[in-house]
C-alpha cells in the first residue's frame, strides 16, 4: 500500500475488515444465494473478479447505489462505463458527506455516463421491464407516457416484443 494511504487509513480508518464500518448492517446482509465479491479499493471492479463473474452470468447492465457517491460510487461506476457496461445510478439509494461532491456525481453522470432516477422511478419501470420480457403485457409507447419516454430515451427496451 502506497505510503500516502497507510498514513490516511492510520489517521481514518474507513472501511478496514474488522471495525464497524465495515460491518454489514442486518436489512442488506448477503442472502445463501447471493455472489460475495470482496472489495480491497475504491472501485468494485479492481482488484477483484468483478467483471469475470458479470461477463459469465451474462449482465450488461450495473445499477449503482452505496456510499460515498463521489468516491467508491463513482470510481465503479466510471470503470464499468469504460468497460462497456450500461449505468444506471439510483441517486435517493446513494449519499455522501458533502452535497456538493454528490451533486457534482449525479450531474457528471447524466451528462457522461449513464441514467439517473430516483428510486420509486426505478421501481415502476422494473416492474414493467419485467412484465414486457414476460410477455404479460405488451408495450405500447401511449400507454405510460413517462415510463415510455424514458424506455425509449435510455433503449431499454426488447424491441423484438414491442407492438408499435
Amino acid at each position: 500500500m502506497p505510503k500516502t494511504r497507510e498514513e490516511r487509513l492510520e489517521k481514518i480508518p474507513i472501511c478496514v475488515r474488522g471495525t464497524w464500518d465495515a460491518k454489514i448492517i442486518d436489512e442488506i446482509k448477503p442472502e445463501a444465494r447471493d455472489h460475495i465479491i470482496l472489495k480491497r479499493r475504491d472501485s468494485a471492479f479492481q482488484d477483484t473478479e468483478l467483471r469475470v463473474w458479470l461477463r459469465s452470468v451474462g449482465i450488461n447492465t450495473l445499477i449503482f447505489c452505496g456510499v460515498d457517491t463521489s468516491i467508491c460510487v463513482e470510481t465503479s461506476l466510471r470503470d464499468a462505463f469504460n468497460q462497456e457496461y450500461d449505468i444506471i445510478l439510483v441517486s435517493d439509494a446513494t449519499a455522501s458527506g458533502i452535497k456538493k461532491h454528490y451533486d457534482t456525481t449525479l450531474e457528471r453522470v447524466r451528462d457522461y455516463y449513464g441514467i439517473v432516477t430516483h428510486l420509486n422511478e426505478f421501481e415502476e419501470i422494473i416492474k414493467i421491464l419485467e412484465q414486457i420480457n414476460s410477455g404479460d403485457i405488451q408495450y405500447k409507447p401511449a400507454s405510460n407516457e413517462r415510463i415510455s419516454e424514458f424506455l425509449e430515451k435510455h433503449n431499454l427496451i426488447d424491441t423484438s416484443k414491442v407492438e408499435w
